[in-house]
């Protein structure tokens, strides 16, 4: 088992730099992980935007609408010059985790051309995303698993002052990923 590694992130998400006023959460000044400055739920059927939300959603149930979750980066000016990887680590409920995987526990990660700002009733359907990055599985307890890898390295260069936004879609006929965005979920590691 090897946590979920994308390489070129850079290259694959520079499409989707926007200047955007985040008000969410603020990456450390200097450490070793950075977590989503913001997380949004996205109802695949209506457009619906839900921008900062505590939780990630993956959902999907063949009766309501598919849920996406959009994750946003913050990467501060301290990045600049070291190798970031991108990880996806759920703690386990002995651990205080509080997360639910069940149905396919897998999620395709996208780069998306632009990043959220606001709660919004007309995202655009699918013409935001953009490369493929992966599918992962979660594991409640650890990192998740690469079911699928589209890149072919496990760092990139840490796009320093840049803010970039991924989105990760549930997959098969039932899929239920859920954790809170402040304590587990995805990451990036930063090395130097």
């Amino acid at each position: 088992m090897k946590t979920f590694s994308a390489a070129t992130l850079l290259t694959l998400l520079t499409a989707s730099l926007a200047t955007a006023d985040l008000t969410h959460r603020e990456p450390p000044a200097d450490g070793s992980l950075l977590y989503p400055y913001a997380t949004s739920q996205y109802s695949v059927s209506s457009g619906a935007l839900d921008y900062g939300t505590p939780n990630g959603l993956v959902f999907k149930d063949q009766v309501t609408s598919d849920i996406s979750t959009l994750i946003t980066f913050n990467f501060p000016a301290w990045t600049e010059g070291r190798q970031c990887e991108f990880s996806f680590h759920l703690r386990s409920h002995e651990e205080g985790g509080w997360a639910t995987v069940s149905g396919t526990g897998e999620m395709d990660i996208f780069t998306t051309k632009g990043n959220p700002t606001r709660d919004t009733t007309d995202w655009p359907r699918e013409s935001t995303r953009d490369g493929d990055l992966a599918r992962i599985k979660a594991v409640i307890g650890g990192p998740a698993e690469v079911v699928m890898a589209f890149v072919d390295k496990s760092t990139f260069p840490c796009p320093a002052g840049k803010i970039l936004t991924a989105e990760m879609v549930p997959t098969g006929d039932s899929d239920h990923v859920e954790w809170d965005v402040y304590t587990e979920g995805p990451q990036i590691r930063v090395y130097s």
